[in-house]
């Protein structure tokens, strides 16, 4: 069984119209993509995505935690995919 991207802990259907575009269809594809390509295919199609919510949400929707009670080790994380995309895009 397989749950709808909407369906997804943190997201909805905004995220989820934005995502289904970008072969993200499933909770299930989100986990085989895995948050961070998920994030990065949002920020080069939806550029207003690349705040640190956006991450936060799709990690916790990617392990079923609520992303406003992410653990700062997991919030670190994001952070540094953050800073590492913004770093490559810099060059």
């Amino acid at each position: 069984m397989s749950t709808a991207i909407e369906k997804a802990r943190n997201l909805g259907p905004v995220m989820g119209a934005e995502l289904r575009p970008l072969g993200i269809d499933t909770l299930e594809a989100l986990r085989e993509v895995g948050w961070q390509e998920a994030w990065d295919r949002l920020c080069d199609r939806y550029p207003v995505r690349t705040h640190l919510l956006c991450g936060y949400a799709l990690l916790g929707a990617e392990m079923d935690l609520d992303c406003m009670k992410l653990p700062d080790a997991l919030k670190v994380k994001v952070k540094a995919h953050k800073r590492a995309r913004q770093s490559m895009r810099a060059r």
